[in-house]
């Protein structure tokens, strides 16, 4: 992901851990009971607003600039993976936690 970032500085983008944990969005998401079944995934989250899924949470705080950023980070790391020579792999530490329900994360 690194080298992702670096060829395309112009998405402002970068990986980061959870500034969250105790929240546990990724667990709440759709995405953790296809993980939860061995399915490698990826999850872009871009944090949260006062009303985050609150009654008066609206369309107009969508940020449609970062929105298409985020796509375009989508499209390139697509891109990346089908040209890789070899499938992404799971974190043992993830897949043991996660799959396994070894652990929490």
């Amino acid at each position: 992901m690194a080298e992702l970032e670096a060829a395309h500085p112009e998405l402002r983008m970068a990986v980061r851990d959870d500034p969250w944990p105790n929240e546990r969005f990724y667990y709440r998401s759709d995405h953790y009971n296809f993980a939860r079944r061995g399915v490698p995934i990826l999850f872009f989250f871009n944090g949260v607003h006062d009303d985050y899924h609150g009654p008066d949470d609206e369309a107009d705080r969508i940020d449609g600039e970062k929105a298409a950023r985020i796509a375009r980070l989508v499209f390139y790391l697509g891109v990346e993976l089908a040209n890789a020579d070899e499938r992404p792999q799971w974190n043992p530490e993830s897949y043991e936690a996660i799959v396994l329900g070894n652990g929490r994360l």
